[in-house]
């Protein structure tokens, strides 16, 4: 090789190191490409209509809930009436006059534990059932009533005669249907509309069945169990004697105080004790037996010791509770003046129940008031609370000496007073 000759020059080929088609089909293979978010325009227009819509659903829903308890007024005092009526029957009737006090308590009892005056008036539906039902069988009893009554005059002016006869027989095939129409109504669920319409095509189709009947059975069966008379009985006996327990030896006292034409000074100081002693028993025994009915135990009723803790808790409450508990019960005096008739008795019993029903209420909410406090109040604010006391308690214990002389049990209203024991005006006829 000559030096002056180029150089030459040699190239060595490599293998590629993948094969070719590889590297064909790698480019071919295209990157899926990543979305990006655009940002969406915001419609407010959108939004301002869901926003309006949402307030005029929310303000019609209040304003319709404001127009149902507009219209919920009478039917509550419907139902507040129909309670009232209950109560004042049922203290008219021996055995059952203790379920009424018990009652009053229980009603005491729960605002004691709740603190909430709602819960004052337990059964308040139920009672606006019961009363539907009075109701609505007195309105159709009416008929019967008006051509029994046509009956009765037409025998009084011609005994023999046929008319008086025939409406006679009419009044008792009436009273019959109406026996038959009540009974109906109540096994369809005792409403009101129940009443206006029997539906005699339902009663055709549905009345022969047990089913029907064993359902009816126990619904009443379950009423009647929700009505819980039997605690209640129970509840308002032990009350009743407990309070009797407090109140017999001051009232015993005073009777001895009373008797006779000429009083002695022995006699007289006698008296004194007595009305001294029944002083500081009416200013115990509506929290003794509100204690007695909020833990359900007897033996509450002579804690005398824990009322007066509770007292210290919250003075003014138990003040303005027996203020309220003593001055509703002066007024009721009047009423026991003379003695009413048998069949007019729950007329006044309802005027007691309505007067003695709020002074548990207060009773209940003072304990409630001393048992969240739990702490002892100064000294500047129990003792003028005491002697407010002091002050108008005298003034009930003179009324009481005054129904000695006016009202129609005579001695026997010192110890049955209806403040503390059955909310009855007199207890013989």
């Amino acid at each position: 090789m000559n030096p002056t000759d180029p150089p030459i020059i040699t190239a060595t080929i490599v293998p590629p190191p993948h094969p070719v088609e590889e590297i064909i089909s790698a480019d071919l293979v295209t990157t899926p490409a990543i979305p990006t978010e655009s940002p969406q325009p915001t419609n407010h227009l959108a939004e301002a209509s869901q926003t309006s819509s949402q307030s005029s659903t929310l303000r019609t829903t209040s304003i319709w809930k404001i127009v149902q308890s507009i219209l919920g007024i009478p039917h509550r005092i419907f139902q507040f009436a129909a309670l009232l009526f209950l109560l004042a029957v049922c203290s008219t009737i021996p055995i059952l006059q203790w379920a009424s006090l018990g009652y009053m308590l229980d009603a005491g009892s729960r605002i004691a534990t709740s603190g909430r005056w709602r819960s004052g008036l337990p059964g308040l539906k139920l009672a606006g059932r019961i009363g539907v039902m009075l109701f609505g069988s007195a309105i159709t009893f009416l008929p019967v009533w008006l051509v029994r009554d046509f009956a009765i005059t037409g025998q009084l002016i011609d005994p023999l005669s046929n008319q008086a006869f025939n409406l006679e027989t009419i009044s008792w095939v009436m009273f019959g249907l109406w026996i038959c129409h009540v009974i109906w109504a109540a096994v369809r669920g005792g409403k009101w509309w129940h009443f206006l319409w029997p539906q005699p095509v339902r009663f055709l189709r549905e009345g022969w069945r047990p089913s029907l009947w064993n359902k009816a059975l126990n619904r009443l069966a379950s009423q009647f169990s929700r009505m819980q008379i039997p605690r209640l009985l129970w509840l308002g006996f032990r009350a009743f004697m407990g309070g009797l327990c407090w109140l017999a030896l001051p009232a015993s006292l005073m009777a001895i105080g009373l008797r006779g034409e000429e009083r002695t000074p022995a006699q007289a100081l006698v008296g004194f004790v007595g009305a001294v002693l029944m002083m500081m028993a009416v200013m115990y025994v509506p929290f003794l037996q509100m204690n007695l009915a909020r833990e359900n135990r007897f033996r509450a009723i002579f804690e005398v010791s824990k009322v007066f803790r509770q007292y210290r808790a919250a003075p003014w409450a138990f003040m303005f509770a027996n203020f309220f508990t003593l001055g509703l019960a002066i007024p009721l005096y009047l009423l026991r003046i003379e003695a009413t008739p048998e069949e007019y008795v729950w007329l006044l019993c309802l005027f007691f129940v309505l007067f003695t029903l709020p002074a548990k209420w207060f009773t209940g909410w003072a304990i409630y008031r001393a048992e969240r406090r739990s702490q002892k109040r100064i000294w500047l604010s129990r003792y003028p609370a005491f002697f407010i006391q002091w002050g108008f308690v005298p003034i009930y214990i003179g009324f009481v000496y005054l129904s000695l002389l006016v009202v129609w049990d005579g001695v026997a209203s010192v110890f049955l007073q209806h403040a503390f024991l059955i909310p009855l005006p007199f207890q013989g006829t």
